[in-house]
């Protein structure tokens, strides 16, 4: 079940919000910024369906807290949310609630859980225990799955923060009886999803059934993939799922990884450390030393390198005509620049390579056999391709790797950053009316590799890809 959170300020917000998400067949209150005259009553005659009441201020000004609660108990809501150590204030209420109390503990700095809390919160009846906790790496999710099993009794797990995002979406995995979402732009936690991205991203819900699949990286909020990937599930009416992974411990994750996670993506910072973790790679990756793609096979980790082969078969059917250019300069020293090298490396004796700090484009060079571009020199870029592997202009349209202004009529510019959608570079390309290869055909190309390695010929032709990014 999804819970809708609403941060309330008055009867009538509440309601408004819950007019816009219909389909919604609960809702919590969360009363943190609420007066004491916030009209519970009103809501409850309202709304019919599932009325959770909460508030997480209850250190201010305890005495409004208290009436509040009280309110939501005599008003008929099915649930009141009481965090343990707030228990206390409450037990001058003269009825008994257990049948109606969801008792809560809360960990925002970190994901630490002492036994000695989960004693003392089963020796309280309840009709349900929910534990929130912040972490920060996805393995430490792993680990409070693996953990909660043992547990005496069920707990409603709630992993807060970004890497606590894919349990909220996969709350099932966890046996959770609900999950939380909120409006768009009102989180009234870390790492909650808005019902807008959801119904975008994830769509349904997975359940124990469904296998799952990832982007493991250091930043993957920015990403496609998940949009992509489930809406080839979706339309493939595959049983899976799509999730974020962010990561920056390997040791761990591949450690607790579950055996429910067949495939994953890999981006920036991690294409070239996930190696050392893989039974067994394809050529491209031998190649470039770097692994964007990894498949399960058994209880081993096979890697391929499809930004590779996505860049090869997205010049050679968008722009075949690149060969023909005097000289290829690929800007940067990266996992990319080793995948555009890997890609090209049977025309080595016209590629350069260019980085701004510049023994280690001198090292890339040396390594594949290539030419490298000082850096403290402008370099001529006629009739070339120029293939933008760098991190310049992430997040910031205003930044770019080289001067806008070296483009020339005769230059093919490759572009690997979708976000912002267009760079300064791609902009500047794109007034000078010159051939550019768009990040997102990069991307589109290298994720239907990415399907056909996790499921042969279901993957997405070209077509359907463009459709779906379209």
């Amino acid at each position: 079940m999804k819970v809708l959170s609403i941060l309330a300020e008055s009867a009538s917000d509440v309601l408004e919000t819950i007019q816009r998400h219909k389909r919604v067949r609960c809702v919590e209150v969360r009363a943190d910024k609420a007066p004491s005259s916030l009209n519970l009553g009103a809501i409850r005659k309202a709304y019919s369906g599932k009325l959770i009441f909460t508030c997480r201020n209850f250190q201010e000004d305890s005495q409004t807290v208290k009436s509040l609660y009280h309110k939501a108990l005599e008003e008929g809501f099915d649930y009141v949310d009481v965090d343990i150590e707030f228990m206390p204030e409450l037990s001058q209420i003269d009825q008994d609630f257990s049948s109606k109390l969801i008792l809560s503990f809360h960990n925002y700095a970190d994901s630490r859980l002492s036994y000695v809390m989960l004693d003392r919160m089963f020796q309280i009846p309840a009709a349900h225990y929910k534990i929130g906790l912040h972490v920060t790496d996805v393995w430490e999710t792993f680990a409070l799955l693996k953990s909660s099993k043992s547990w005496e009794k069920p707990v409603l797990l709630v992993l807060m923060g970004e890497a606590g995002e894919w349990s909220r979406v996969c709350y099932r995995y966890f046996d959770n009886p609900w999950t939380y979402l909120c409006d768009m732009g009102v989180p009234t936690a870390p790492g909650q999803v808005d019902t807008q991205r959801w119904d975008r991203e994830f769509g349904r819900v997975p359940s124990k059934k469904y296998d799952l699949y990832g982007i493991l990286g250091g930043q993957v909020s920015h990403s496609f993939s998940p949009y992509f990937h489930n809406q080839f599930f979706k339309k493939r009416k595959k049983s899976c799922s799509y999730q974020r992974f962010p990561a920056q411990d390997l040791e761990n994750f591949f450690d607790l990884c579950p055996p429910w996670i067949k495939g994953l993506s890999v981006t920036t910072p991690l294409k070239r450390s996930v190696v050392p973790f893989l039974s067994s790679y394809d050529y491209l990756v031998e190649a470039s030393g770097s692994c964007n793609t990894m498949v399960r096979d058994g209880t081993a980790w096979v890697g391929h390198n499809t930004d590779a082969s996505g860049l090869r078969a997205a010049l050679d059917e968008i722009m075949p005509g690149w060969v023909e250019k005097e000289k290829v300069i690929i800007l940067g020293a990266g996992g990319l620049a080793r995948s555009a090298l890997a890609a090209l490396c049977d025309h080595k004796e016209m590629i350069f390579v260019w980085n701004r700090t510049e023994y280690k484009a001198r090292d890339l060079a040396e390594q594949f056999g290539v030419n490298f571009l000082p850096t403290d020199q402008r370099f001529e870029l006629r009739n070339t391709v120029l293939i933008q592997a760098t991190s310049a202009g992430f997040q910031d349209q205003h930044v770019s790797p080289i001067p806008p202004e070296w483009l020339e009529e005769t230059t093919t510019l490759v572009e690997s950053i979708y976000n912002p959608r267009y760079t300064l570079l791609a902009t500047r390309a794109m007034e000078m009316e010159i051939e550019i290869l768009q990040a997102v055909d990069l991307f589109r190309y290298q994720a239907i590799h990415q399907q056909r390695i996790w499921f042969g010929d279901l993957g997405f032709s070209v077509e359907e890809g463009q459709k779906v990014l379209s």
